[in-house]
């Protein structure tokens, strides 16, 4: 039985990764939000994490409130999530994420969870409160006098931690949420209603290249104060677990579905951006690899794509938003409706439910499965004053000029876009302007390059609906010969299609683009009201080359003027 005082001690550590948050969730009638962080794998299994309010004073933090303790609970990676209420940061500068490493030999066995008596042990509780592990079993063998002298080593420590570290040194581990602010008509841009980034294309660095490769979300880090922004959108191609496109590509697990992600979320820039911004994540192609779809000849599963999902799951979703059940013929759902300061969004997921395509069934092939279409239709449905925002990682429109050569179905089959899947492309048309649904605009990456699309979509005779699509530049694509270019696209497009749904009607869309300079970078998107109707500002953030650093477009959501203006 554990007796003595004098062997607990422990070391205090900001978190290896993260932290990274989720945006602030209601459950049980109380406003949470979820932090998610991975233990240092050189120190081992983390005794505790604690969350610690904190203000600054002179060069370092001080505790500011009563800190939240866990047991952090992490898997066979180092990777953990923890809950905490948005109480936690009223009136405090931000919220220090801090683990607790055990450096008392006796204590090897134990975790935070077994010393709190505050806390029962509970199997079947929510993984926050209880956990089930060796430890809970052996919990009659401490005294309650050393739990109260181990929590009382853990609160020295934290105390001397903050003294014996400077705030700029533990700046990395701070939370800074950012609640929503109230939804503000007729004022842009500093009071605009939403506001938020979007961006892709991550590829990994090299050996010298840290500075150049996070230079997009070095810039967005310090766009964050002056724009405010409530989250963050990663449409895709968040790692490359293909980087050398099969030449030296790892073919371990680890090195294959793990390590990406530690190297992505290991970034300065980058974690300076997700501990102050919610994330929503998609996965693309390069989660999984190049260009992937199913193969039409084997029906199995493939495990390339099993792996790169899960592992999408484990790492970019941890924080949320929770994962949904089986809805129809979507069996593993990654799609997600969610809201931002109270405007609808849904991210689609347009790779792992693709149905396997050639010549013959290209005008049946499906991008999302007939459970996601009839989610996302449903969504579009619903009744509401605000713009609805969809994010894909596929571009929508324009078109790729090789997509529609000699105007064959078959030409189809080389886009991996919306355009390689014209039933899904013209389904989802045709009931936006059917359903006479205004302001939708889409999101999308992949392409490497940036530029903005207005799209005016008419039943036969009738008025016609306006649609955008914005599609964002790569965060950091350094092979131009990967990148799309204008001449790829149908900028200024006019073609007439039917509903794959119904037999009448025939619907005509038109489709004028306008570009963002190439190079890489983020869009900002700013959703305001002026009074008469909705609009949009869309900035393209762009490294400083040749003195363009930002180029911004304003639209009118709907048919109301066709005065719209580029900077």
């Amino acid at each position: 039985m554990i007796q003595a005082a004098d062997q607990v001690r422990f070391r205090a550590e900001i978190a290896w990764l993260g932290p990274i948050m989720s945006a602030p969730l209601t459950e049980g009638g109380r406003s949470v939000v979820k932090i998610v962080g991975a233990e240092d794998p050189a120190l081992g299994k983390s005794f505790a994490a604690a969350l610690v309010p904190v203000k600054q004073s002179n060069h370092h933090f001080q505790q500011s409130g009563t800190a939240s303790k866990f047991d952090a609970d992490s898997d066979v990676n180092g990777w953990f999530a923890l809950e905490s209420p948005v109480d936690l940061w009223q009136g405090v500068e931000g919220v220090l994420l801090i683990l607790l490493y055990s450096v008392s030999g006796d204590l090897q066995y134990w975790t935070y969870q077994n010393v709190d008596a505050s806390v029962p042990y509970d199997p079947g509780a929510s993984a926050v409160i209880s956990r089930v592990n060796v430890a809970a079993r052996i919990l009659p063998d401490m005294t309650e006098e050393m739990k109260k002298r181990v929590k009382a080593a853990i609160d020295d420590e934290i105390a001397c931690f903050l003294r014996r570290e400077t705030a700029e040194k533990l700046l990395d581990g701070l939370v800074q949420l950012r609640l929503p602010k109230p939804l503000t008509l007729g004022e842009m841009p500093t009071s605009a209603a939403l506001v938020f980034a979007i961006g892709s294309c991550q590829y990994p660095t090299a050996m010298l290249e840290h500075e150049v490769s996070g230079a997009s979300y070095a810039r967005l880090g310090k766009r964050i104060d002056r724009d405010d922004p409530q989250c963050v959108l990663l449409v895709g191609d968040q790692i490359y677990v293909d980087g050398t496109a099969g030449l030296f590509d790892p073919t371990s697990q680890f090195d294959r579905y793990v390590r990406p992600y530690e190297l992505f979320f290991r970034m300065p820039p980058v974690r300076k951006v997700l501990r102050r911004l919610p994330l929503f994540t998609m996965m693309d192609d390069h989660e999984i690899r190049n260009n992937w779809e199913p193969s039409i000849d084997d029906k199995r599963p493939d495990p390339a794509m099993i792996d790169g999902r899960r592992s999408y799951v484990k790492f970019e979703r941890r924080a949320g938003p929770p994962m949904l059940p089986q809805t129809g013929t979507s069996h593993f759902p990654l799609w997600y409706p969610f809201e931002v300061n109270g405007f609808p969004l849904f991210m689609i997921d347009t790779r792992t439910e693709r149905t396997p395509r050639m010549a013959g069934t290209v005008a049946t092939a499906q991008m999302v499965s007939e459970g996601q279409m009839k989610a996302l239709l449903d969504w579009l449905s619903e009744p509401s004053e605000m713009p609805k925002i969809i994010a894909s990682p596929a571009m929508l429109l324009p078109r790729h000029a090789r997509a529609v050569q000699r105007k064959r179905i078959e030409s189809a089959l080389r886009s991996d876009g919306w355009d390689g899947y014209p039933r899904s492309l013209h389904r989802v048309l045709a009931f936006i302007a059917r359903s006479r649904i205004p302001n939708v605009v889409f999101l999308s990456g992949d392409e490497h390059l940036g530029c903005i699309a207005r799209i005016e979509i008419a039943l036969d005779d009738e008025p016609p609906i306006l649609v955008h699509s914005v599609h964002s530049s790569p965060l950091f694509a350094p092979f131009p010969f990967a990148n799309t270019i204008r001449e790829d696209l149908v900028a200024d497009d006019r073609f007439d299609f039917k509903d794959p749904a119904k037999e009448a009607g025939l619907f005509h869309c038109s489709v004028e683009t306008e570009f963002a300079p190439p190079g890489d970078g983020f869009a900002l998107l700013r959703f305001y009201h002026d009074g008469v109707g909705w609009k949009l500002n869309c900035e393209f953030d762009r490294a400083p080359e040749e003195g363009v650093v930002v180029t911004t477009f304003q639209r009118s959501l709907a048919l109301l003027s066709r005065r719209e203006t580029r900077r």
